[in-house]
Parts: C-alpha cells; structure tokens; sequence
C-alpha cells in the first residue's frame, strides 16, 4: 500500500523568523528610500517592533504585506506594539503550517507597473530549490544579497542553503559589507548593479562565487568580476511569474533548466512535480539557437490602455530615445492616483539642456504620437529609478510636460 502521509512544511520556524525580517527590511526601505542595516536574524527575532524601527503606521502594513506573501486562508491577528519579531512569526508559521494547501505568494509590479500577484505551491517550490541546488553544490554557504520575498532571493537564499544543508548570510542590498566577511566556498546571490559596485571595493579571497539575476547582466561583468578576483558568475534567467529558466556561465545564450522544455507559440512547458505540465507565457522574446539554448531579445511589447484605446508604452519608449541628447528612458502608464495617461522618465546626457529636449520632444510627440500614446508626464533624472534589486521600477510624478 503506498504512503500517502503528507510530506512536512517546507519551511520551519526559523524560515518565517528570516523572512519576517524581510518584510520589515522591505516596509522600511519604501519608506525611507534605502534598506535600513537591520541586525541578523539570531538577534532580530528577540526585538520589538520600535527596536527594529517599525512605527505604530507601519506595523498594519507589513501585517498585510506578511499574511499575502503567506497565503493564509485565516490570517493570525496583527502585530501587537511589544511583540517581538520571533513570536509574530511564530504564529504566522502556526497558521501557514496548519494549512492544508500551503504556498507562497509572490509580488511583482511587472512591465507595467500595475501590482500582480503570483502563488506557488510548496511542491512547485520544492522542485525549484532542488533544480537551482544542482549547479550549486560545491558552495558551502550562501551569502544573499536580494530580500528574501522576492523570487530570487527566496528560492537562492533560503531554499538552495536548505535543499544542500549549509549556512545562509543575509545581506543588505547594498555592497556594505567587507570583502573579509566572505570566506573560501561562498556563493554571494547578487544583481548586476551590485556586481557593479563590489568591483570598486576589496578584493575577495579565493573561491567565492557569485549568482546574479532580477536584471539582464551586462556581458562585460563575466570578465571584469573574474579579473577581480572571483572564481565565477553565473545567471540566471527567469521571472518572478516563472521561476529559473535558464541559465549560463559566459556571454552568449542561455541554457534551458531541466524541468523546462520549448512548447511552441511563445509558451515553455514546466513539468510539475506531482505529475504533467504547466504552461507558461514567455516574459520576453526569445531566440532559439538549439532545442535548449536560447537568447533573450528583450520585453514583449505589451499593451495598455489609455482612454480605451490600445498603446504600447515600449514604442513611445523607442520615440524619446531617438532623440539625440536622451540617455535612457521608461515609459509607464500612470498610477490610478496620478491619472489614466502614460508617463515617462528620461536620463540625457551631460551638458543637454531639459527645457530645450521637453520643447523638441513635445514637437516630435505631435508629429508621430496620437493623442492617447502622448506622455502626459516627463520626469527627468540623472539615473533611471530602480528598486532595490536593481531593476527598474516606477516613480512619482514630479515633473509634468508634453
């Protein structure tokens, strides 16, 4: 007679404990604008909500934010003002444990920055540590330097030291810590602009790894980070509404993970654990070289829209950027606070002057944009807004034109 005893949770006490202090770390960077140095998790989940810097109005916040990434059917009351961090997530664990269909919930804003949510069985996860444990397993610890409740930073910095039973280092988002703090077998679990930034600092000692991820990593990084010092950077490829997909070693293309295989009309099949397949959007255009080896070609075009009307925020995107003193730009529909047009951010170049490139691109916005596709907002900054991750990530309104 088979077994059918349900396998026991994923995650353990000490999980909820490290991912709760992610979700103050997450409440008090959107409020004050950077990630505040909290303490590790030993000594952070013995402190108070005023200790750890969480205000009476944020603690509702995280609260909400804490039971959606849960997924918890009948959530634990709210956080009480001497409540230590490791007794609220005591009884989030409580509740979670307690659940017979237990998953996570991940939030992503996506292309357009309109908020998505995405949940993933503890199955599906399961299979997702033990795939990205595979091409891990001569590290010996793993430093994290993505907030544990994102998709990268909980499947590398918490599911990966699980699934190969090693020790796992929380880190800022921010290259803050020594190059001494890192030992001989680390794997440190990064993004592009924090690769950037370890290479203005110390060097590393011998056989430390790094992962990146959350951002295309530019070609250039695989030699400059091994010039350095590193042993190796690899990628991976992958959404928050996917999981890993790929990945690679050098510049060049992707490989394609093994539960995934190509299914045709820009879909990938995933293989479920319990059995058959999943079938999956892909986030980008792809171009196959092999059967298992692909390169990303960039976002999909996608649409939204605008007075009813259908417009593509990357083709307006493509106008601004043809214009000869601007760097980079984003184009994004506006939040249902700031009004129901599109929006643009826009970097230029040193020396250009703002008023005469908003003059020039107001002109070329009549010329080839029609009333809905026109951005009803310019903001210009020295550099594009990012979160945490270093990904793009949307902004408040401040400088208004076109």
């Amino acid at each position: 007679m088979l077994d059918r005893r349900p396998e026991p949770p994923l995650l353990s006490l000490e999980d909820f404990i490290r991912l709760a202090r992610s979700g103050v770390s997450d409440i008090l960077g959107r409020t004050a604008g950077l990630p505040p140095a909290l303490p590790q998790v030993s000594e952070a989940a013995g402190l108070t909500w005023p200790e750890l810097g969480l205000t009476n109005d944020l603690r509702p916040r995280f609260h909400e934010r804490m039971t959606c990434f849960f997924g918890l059917e009948s959530p634990p009351p709210p956080p009480t003002p001497g409540e230590t961090l490791g007794g609220y997530a005591g009884r989030l664990w409580s509740a979670w444990a307690g659940q017979a269909d237990r998953a996570i919930v991940f939030h992503t804003s996506g292309s357009t920055g309109q908020p998505r949510l995405h949940s993933f069985r503890e199955s599906f996860l399961r299979q997702e540590g033990l795939m990205t444990a595979e091409f891990l397993k001569d590290r010996a610890r793993v430093a994290v330097a993505v907030p544990l409740i994102h998709f990268y930073g909980f499947n590398v910095g918490l599911l990966v030291p699980k699934m190969l039973d090693i020790p796992a280092l929380d880190m800022p988002p921010l290259p803050t810590v020594a190059a001494s703090a890192w030992r001989g077998g680390d794997l440190l679990a990064a993004f592009p602009l924090f690769l950037d930034l370890l290479l203005q600092g110390d060097r590393p000692p011998g056989d430390v790894a790094l992962l990146s991820a959350g951002a295309p990593c530019p070609d250039r990084l695989f030699k400059e980070t091994r010039d350095f010092g590193f042993m190796d950077l690899l990628e991976i490829y992958g959404a928050s509404e996917t999981g890993a997909i790929g990945l690679r070693r050098e510049p060049g293309p992707f490989s394609l993970l093994s539960p995934w295989r190509r299914a045709g009309q820009g879909r990938l099949a995933r293989s479920r654990p319990e059995g058959g397949e999943a079938f999956f959007d892909v986030p980008d255009r792809l171009r196959w070289l092999r059967p298992r080896r692909f390169l990303p070609l960039g976002r999909l075009d996608q649409a939204v829209q605008v007075a009813g009307i259908n417009v593509y925020p990357e083709r307006v995107a493509r106008v601004i950027r043809e214009h000869s003193q601007v760097e980079f730009c984003l184009v994004r529909p506006m939040t249902e606070a700031e009004g129901d047009r599109l929006k643009a951010f826009v970097v230029l170049k040193p020396g250009a002057s703002t008023e005469a490139v908003r003059r020039e691109l107001a002109a070329e916005f009549r010329r080839r944009l029609s009333p809905p596709e026109r951005p009803a907002s310019l903001t210009f900054g020295a550099e594009p807004p990012r979160t945490v991750i270093g990904k793009f990530s949307d902004w408040e309104i401040k400088d208004t034109g076109g």
